[in-house]
């Protein structure tokens, strides 16, 4: 009978641990919270809902079946955010002030741990510097999963991208990870980002007005102009009253175009008539829908493209007075 409880007890220990490599924890421990809950989802799909987490006596525990190497998001109620990378037969920790979450500490791998340090080292800094150490964080350590995060949050995502930059990144982290999935599932948008980005020449689109007319922008040609994409409910007044301005100061060397992104005809219309634009406007009401703003590249509004008279993209950004202003000034008179 002993011989026999043994062999039972054996068989369920290593069945505990097989399972346990199919899963993955997560527990953390709260100040100045003692009941609460906050919300953990993944960008990559390893949870394919919007899950719960209860805080309950300031402590909370969490586990999902999980294989292969994916990245968790918690959200809390103040809307910030940390990334948790997880793996399954991984136990990770959090121990935080509920009154300081940017001081958080995530420990139980190195990943995790060195995500901890680089976001604590840089709390303090702005987006710009923390880009930076970002870059910098990348080109030492192209093969951590901290760095394939910070590329995508720092270049790949982020509308106010140096597109030549994202792409050097890019080959930087192909080359230490020639294998990785997760960075191949990235090569269209990559694509995209090369063919349209500051020195190229812009790719052939038609543009769909509101009333059904259209431009082929191969038409494009003998000057240089701004493309401007905005949407009546994102601050257009302040985009159209911008480019009235370098209007009334270039005159005929600089031609305008607008693409709005409404969707709702009247409301655009309405919008048209108080602000009296005089160029051409253009508007398909698909949205974000439209796979034109993929193909150039368009993440956030308003966004702007220069070209030159060949149709060569000369600039290109959010901020009409900074990352396009200077770029006319040097061309035009």
């Amino acid at each position: 009978m002993k011989r026999v409880f043994l062999y039972i007890l054996s068989v369920f220990t290593l069945l505990s641990c097989r399972n346990s490599e199919d899963r993955f924890s997560l527990s953390g421990e709260f100040k100045h919270l003692q009941q609460g809950e906050f919300y953990i989802y993944s960008p990559d799909g390893a949870i394919d809902h919007l899950d719960t987490i209860k805080v309950v006596g300031g402590a909370f525990d969490y586990q999902i079946p999980l294989k292969n190497k994916s990245t968790l998001m918690l959200l809390y109620p103040n809307y910030s955010e940390h990334v948790i990378f997880a793996e399954g037969g991984e136990e990770v920790k959090i121990k935080a002030d509920a009154r300081k979450l940017g001081e958080a500490e995530i420990t139980g791998t190195p990943a995790n741990e060195e995500m901890t340090r680089f976001r604590i080292e840089n709390l303090k800094n702005s987006k710009e510097q923390t880009a930076r150490s970002a870059e910098s964080y990348i080109r030492k350590n192209p093969t951590s999963d901290v760095s394939l995060y910070l590329f995508k949050e720092y270049f790949l995502n982020n509308s106010e991208r140096d597109g030549a930059k994202t792409l050097a990144l890019y080959q930087i982290l192909t080359k230490a990870l020639p294998d990785n999935m997760r960075l191949k599932a990235l090569q269209n948008k990559i694509q995209g980002i090369s063919g349209t980005t500051i020195g190229k020449k812009l790719p052939d689109f038609k543009l769909i007005g509101m009333k059904g007319d259209t431009i082929n922008t191969s038409k494009l040609k003998g000057k240089a102009t701004l493309i401007s994409f905005w949407a009546s409910w994102r601050n257009s007044g302040y985009v159209i009253y911008q480019s009235r301005k370098l209007k009334r100061k270039y005159g005929n060397q600089l031609g305008l175009i607008a693409y709005s992104l409404d969707i709702n005809p009247k409301i655009l219309e309405n919008s048209l008539k108080r602000d009296s634009i005089n160029w051409p406007v253009y508007c398909d009401f698909k949205g974000w829908d439209n796979p034109l703003l993929q193909k150039l590249n368009v993440n956030d509004i308003p966004y702007h493209i220069l070209i030159d008279s060949e149709r060569k993209i000369i600039a290109r950004g959010r901020n009409i007075d900074k990352d396009i202003l200077p770029e006319l000034e040097k061309r035009l008179k």
